[in-house]
């Protein structure tokens, strides 16, 4: 075969290529960084109450990019730990209106609403985007375990402390030790990927 002869074929072959791959290419580097993150599990529908007292239902969740922990209010040390950390990470991103946190109590006895809109407060949390959430203790174990995939809190002590990073579709796309500020550093890395882009 001539060099004429093959420099057409690889032209064909890159006109081909160029063709099938123009879909992938042409999305968003935003969307296209967002498939490199893998689906691990998906959340299914829950209702909880908010720290309003009134009900929150997972649907007001649907097509919201957010992040996820299990915490309680009498907790000395890791939970305000966990709570001061997420709080800067959503004022590094809070210009993102899609953008929610959800922390769910593993102390219901004791977080009351009231109570969970107390703690809130102390860390200046936007009520329409930050969902401080309560529930039955055995709704709220089975929820970490059927659907967020974490162990259960056998004890307030015992729970997670790990965020969960969740996409628009309510699938689970990250955990992050919330006391390895390289992990934490990650899910701001992740969190950006799921992000559309120049929003």
């Amino acid at each position: 075969m001539t060099s004429r002869r093959i420099g057409l074929v690889m032209a064909i072959g890159a006109v081909f290529f160029a063709l099938a791959a123009a879909p992938y290419l042409l999305q968003k580097p935003s969307i296209v960084a967002a498939q490199s993150l893998p689906v691990i599990a998906t959340i299914g529908d829950f209702e909880l109450t908010a720290q309003n007292g009134e009900a929150f239902s997972s649907a007001e969740l649907a097509g919201k990019v957010w992040i996820a922990d299990f915490i309680f209010t009498r907790c000395p040390a890791a939970c305000p730990e966990m709570t001061s950390t997420l709080a800067d990470v959503f004022k590094e991103f809070e210009s993102h209106p899609d953008i929610h946190m959800v922390s769910i109590s593993v102390d219901p006895d004791h977080d009351t609403p009231a109570v969970l809109e107390a703690f809130a407060a102390k860390y200046d949390a936007d009520p329409d985007r930050w969902h401080f959430l309560t529930g039955p203790t055995e709704f709220v174990q089975q929820l970490s375990v059927n659907d967020f995939k974490i162990a259960a809190a056998e004890t307030p002590a015992s729970h997670s402390l790990r965020f969960i990073l969740v996409d628009r579709q309510g699938d689970i796309r990250g955990y992050y030790h919330s006391n390895d500020p390289e992990d934490v550093n990650q899910l701001r890395i992740d969190l950006a990927k799921l992000l559309p882009l120049g929003a």
